[in-house]
């Protein structure tokens, strides 16, 4: 039975109504995993509000997707982005074939919203269409369907495996990082073999991968582009950073990517005490940028709660398009004082036995990782490395991202709880 036209017209408005907050509610919860205000636990509220629309789209059947699909066309990622997300959750296979469909003929700054939106739903059938895109003719498409299914922990390893030899750069790094997260280790060989071959980008992922397989040509192979002082070994130092050995936070002070973001945060997860001048020094620099990473590498080392207040500009254009509006907030972040630290560390450095790593003020134990993924203050890139370095130290195969929908992080904490006692 047809409805009434005021009662379709009634359904419509609620649908889209729907459909504005998912984009809404979706947008602000990838925003929120990097918020320094926000504790991760608290995103859960935003993402039961999510899913209440999500389902009552659901519960409006075809004609819900109907609206959902039509938007897929819109020009806005985060519209895109909420509405392939909607779909995903749809009863009706032809929703989420239609999402692929446009997902193939997105641009490349759209296609961005298609990645974000099918990593969470839990349809069987994403990674079914997904692994037919592997052989696609455009390498943007590849690279977004091995991504996803990476972070999935779906598809073929084999044939995601065999990607590493993609012409295209960007496919081979996805490949690398989906093998590592589908833990793949029979890709081993493959992963060494490209290490002197393959683009930089590709062979850092390559060599993380096979370190988290605790084969030593990935830490070898890490090791020499950061003593190289390669011009993209930041990464390459963060990855190496991870494996804990104290030697190599000087070898990263003694490269350029020693003074980069990557490697100021590589010396605060390595923690060697040995790191504090560079460390001292590099606040005194110019770029916000690089004395914020020395502060955090100082503060992840000693834990200290040296703090200051800042000023947080945001910007966007006003409704006439003609002025860019600006809203000024004071915020605390730790301290970027390098007289600050240098106080401190007159009083507390000896406390720091050289020769030892230091996590947040106590000698490095992986009980310390397993408690800063857990911890709610935690920052979203520092349980995602504390997770990584578990990887690494071969005692935890644990499926785990830091950006998760929370109630899945919960169950995989819970479970490298049990894993670590």
């Amino acid at each position: 039975m047809n409805l009434p036209a005021e009662n379709t017209a009634f359904a419509r408005r609620l649908y889209g109504d729907h459909i504005e907050e998912i984009e809404f509610l979706l947008a602000q919860r990838i925003g929120l995993f990097h918020d320094p205000e926000i504790m991760w636990p608290d995103i859960a509220e935003f993402e039961e509000r999510l899913m209440a629309h999500v389902d009552g789209m659901v519960l409006g059947g075809e004609a819900a997707d109907e609206i959902a699909i039509g938007l897929l066309d819109d020009d806005d990622i985060d519209i895109v982005r909420g509405s392939a997300f909607t779909l995903a959750y749809s009863e009706q296979t032809s929703a989420l074939e239609a999402v692929i469909d446009r997902m193939i003929h997105a641009s490349d700054e759209t296609l961005p919203a298609y990645v974000d939106a099918l990593k969470h739903p839990p349809s069987n059938l994403i990674a079914t269409l997904l692994s037919h895109l592997l052989e696609h003719d455009r390498p943007e498409v590849r690279a977004a369907a091995v991504e996803i299914l990476g972070y999935r922990r779906e598809g073929d390893p084999e044939h995601i495996a065999a990607m590493l030899d993609d012409s295209d750069n960007h496919v081979a790094r996805q490949a690398a990082i989906a093998i590592r997260r589908l833990r793949y280790e029979k890709a081993t060989d493959r992963l060494v073999a490209i290490l002197d071959s393959a683009d930089t980008s590709v062979a850092i992922e390559a060599g993380f991968a096979l370190m988290t397989f605790q084969s030593p040509a990935g830490i070898d192979w890490l090791r020499a582009t950061c003593s190289a002082a390669h011009q993209d070994s930041g990464k390459a130092a963060i990855y190496l950073a991870l494996a804990g050995n104290l030697r190599d936070a000087e070898s990263i002070v003694g490269t350029d990517s020693g003074m980069t973001s990557d490697g100021l945060g590589a010396l605060g997860i390595i923690g060697n005490p040995s790191s504090f001048d560079n460390l001292i020094q590099a606040m005194n620099s110019d770029d916000d940028s690089i004395r914020l990473a020395a502060a955090e590498a100082i503060y992840l080392i000693t834990g200290a709660g040296l703090i200051e207040e800042y000023t947080h500009v945001e910007e966007w254009i006003g409704p006439d398009e003609s002025e860019i509006e600006t809203d000024e907030t004071t915020l605390t972040r730790v301290s970027t004082s390098p007289d600050a630290w240098s106080a401190w560390l007159s009083e507390n450095g000896e406390n720091f036995t050289r020769g030892q790593r230091w996590r947040n003020g106590k000698p490095f134990a992986e009980s310390l990782l397993v408690y800063e993924i857990a911890d709610p203050r935690s920052r979203c890139d520092r349980r995602q490395h504390a997770y990584l370095e578990l990887l690494v130290r071969g005692t935890c195969d644990e499926p785990f991202e830091a950006d998760w929908f929370i109630s899945s992080q919960n169950i995989a904490i819970a479970r490298i709880r049990d894993i670590h006692g």
